[in-house]
């Protein structure tokens, strides 16, 4: 199963590639592991963005910590987020292997769309405060009631005073 994954992964048909990568962030990494690892690192740079995506969710799959995919992840995340193609499996891979530049990328897409990143935001636990407290006061109401749920959930007693201050400035009625 897994050889022929690896051929399919080599095809010059990219429905062959797809439905091979797809086989495969579905399948228990057992024979192969590092050859089908190394083949999927070596394609995600050239890959469509669809491709890519999916490459992601095998490579999450497949791959060891500091096997040299988490840079190649992040360089595609990057060009996906670019795009407004950013899946959550791939900010979810960053974030566990705790990829330098994972920050940035995911408080950009919380501020676009904060309901679909609340979750993995409060996945970071008291990361997620040191990323949401510099922000409160440039925020608008909705995200600094958005940033007051993950806080509620994650943060401590002294985040209080902030977000009241921020819900106060967000409404106007500050100083």
């Amino acid at each position: 199963f897994q050889s022929n994954n690896l051929k399919a992964l080599s095809s010059i048909d990219p429905d062959v590639q797809i439905k091979a990568v797809k086989r495969l962030a579905i399948s228990e990494p057992k024979a192969l592991r590092p050859d089908i690892t190394n083949q999927l690192i070596k394609m995600l740079p050239t890959s469509s963005n669809v491709l890519k995506v999916e490459i992601i969710r095998a490579l999450k799959v497949w791959s060891k910590p500091n096997d040299g995919s988490e840079k190649v992840v992040l360089e595609a995340i990057q060009e996906l987020h670019k795009a407004g193609m950013v899946d959550k499996s791939g900010v979810d891979f960053l974030i566990e292997r705790e990829v330098e530049g994972a920050d940035v990328i995911l408080m950009e897409l919380w501020q676009k769309d904060p309901v679909v990143w609340a979750e993995t935001l409060v996945g970071l636990g008291e990361g997620a405060q040191v990323l949401l407290l510099p922000k409160l006061a440039e925020m608008d109401e909705t995200h600094v009631v958005a940033a007051a749920d993950i806080l509620g959930k994650i943060g401590t007693a002294a985040c209080i005073p902030l977000i009241e201050e921020a819900m106060k400035k967000s409404k106007g009625v500050g100083e």
